[in-house]
């Protein structure tokens, strides 16, 4: 079973993505939080995260873009592929979140079927650019089957509508149906995968691959596991505390003063290892500078 790690604003960025690839791997590709316009320009933060150099394993990482229409995916072309060698494109057309939707932008692209066609026309002017679709289920399940009628390098879907989010169970009839649709591209399956258990009895059978988020977040080792592999206790923390290592080295280059980086290790430890004693997870989210951080990591590897 091949394991695509999913973009999550916030999270899934360079120093995520490095670390993970250089100790725990596991993963086919390496999606990167959407890219998208902001008053015609795209944010320097953002770009950094795409720079080649900037991304140990540029043949497993794959930009993501938030677009709506022809003009936005030619923009995004010019600036990853021409700009920047990249020769793949993942296309948001799942992001649940209201204000993105009602933007037309993410799943809200799914109601509108003349923008979702645009996109997707457009993407033949960049032959030499592989793209994929990342998405959500439309409130007309019929509306999806359009994805099928252009060549794309595959369709990850997340059975769940937009105004769920990630409330409720994924509809995993509604994905077989679609899957039972005879198309050109190769499904995958994306939606709360946090343990080998979790994968989809009709996944399983028909020998698919899938997606995962929030659960690779939670447990890096996921991929591997997803994959057969079998870790010890011992041997399972001692790969996540070097991967939590890696992370903080990746963050840290560059840096004079580490507490500038508390927040985003906080945020980091949102959802890592969350079986962890909480009093010990509570002491490094609560943590007021890096020497409290690092000793209280400490404490939560060693217990």
């Amino acid at each position: 079973m091949k394991v695509y790690a999913a973009p999550l604003q916030g999270y899934t960025e360079k120093f995520f993505r490095n670390a993970h690839g250089s100790v725990i791997g596991g993963i086919e590709e390496y999606y990167t939080p959407f890219l998208r316009l902001e008053q015609g320009a795209v944010r320097g933060k953002e770009l950094s995260d795409v720079e080649k150099t900037e991304n140990l394993f540029p043949e497993k990482t794959v930009p993501q873009i938030l677009v709506k229409n022809a003009s936005e995916l030619s923009f995004f072309a010019e600036k990853l592929f021409f700009e920047r060698g990249w020769k793949r494109i993942d296309l948001n057309f799942g992001c649940p979140y209201p204000p993105v939707v009602k933007r037309g932008y993410g799943a809200g692209i799914l109601e509108n079927l003349s923008a979702m066609r645009e996109v997707l026309e457009c993407t033949a002017k960049f032959p030499r650019i592989g793209f994929s679709v990342k998405c959500r289920l439309p409130e007309k399940e019929e509306n999806l089957r359009i994805l099928q009628e252009y060549p794309l390098v595959h369709i990850v879907l997340h059975p769940r509508k937009a105004l769920q989010e990630y409330r409720g169970t994924p509809d995993e009839e509604a994905f077989a149906r679609f899957c039972a649709f005879r198309g050109k591209n190769p499904v995958i399956y994306n939606g709360d995968i946090f343990s080998p258990e979790n994968v989809p009895s009709f996944v399983r059978e028909n020998n698919l691959s899938v997606m995962a988020g929030r659960g690779l977040l939670q447990d890096p080792l996921l991929g591997r596991k997803l994959a057969g592999e079998h870790f010890s206790p011992e041997a399972e923390n001692d790969l996540n505390r070097a991967f939590h290592d890696a992370f903080l080295a990746f963050l840290l280059e560059g840096t004079k003063k580490a507490e500038e980086k508390l927040p985003r290790l906080k945020t980091f430890w949102e959802y890592f290892l969350p079986q962890k004693e909480k009093r010990l997870r509570k002491r490094v989210l609560k943590s007021r500078s890096f020497a409290e951080y690092a000793l209280a990591v400490k404490e939560i590897f060693e217990t």
